[in-house]
């Protein structure tokens, strides 16, 4: 039998998924720019997402244990993406919330993202 984290078990979305996050973590580290500090200020995500209201009530998809890179990734992010399915969660507020289901060297990774370079949840997935 295969190992879960067989390319051969992987569907083919999720090894491009696994490919764009792997060009990205060399783009970043070959321009080696130092981390943006703040929400607001520096955040990767556009003023849209930044500045997209709050529903009332709204409670984050909660994903436990957060992402450190130390697991499949793969599993993770369908976890979050199917508990933010569940609850309705806009493309927006998934963006928003991305940053707080990672921690460690993958969160390092997220705040070091060019300041207005997501323009949605897709180029976090």
């Amino acid at each position: 039998m295969a190992e879960i984290d067989s390319p051969a078990v992987i569907d083919k979305p999720w090894n491009n998924f696994i490919q764009r996050l792997e060009d990205k973590i060399g783009d970043i580290l070959k321009r080696r720019e130092p981390l943006q500090r703040g929400y607001l200020e520096g955040s990767p995500l556009i003023a849209r997402i930044v500045s997209y209201p709050t529903p009332a009530k709204f409670k984050p998809p909660v994903v436990t244990p957060k992402y450190d890179g130390s697991t499949n990734l793969v599993h993770h992010m369908e976890m979050y993406q199917s508990t933010a399915y569940i609850f309705s969660v806009s493309d927006e507020m998934r963006s928003r919330v991305f940053s707080n289901i990672v921690i460690g060297d993958v969160h390092v990774l997220y705040t070091s993202l060019l300041k207005n370079s997501i323009e949605n949840f897709e180029q976090l997935a």
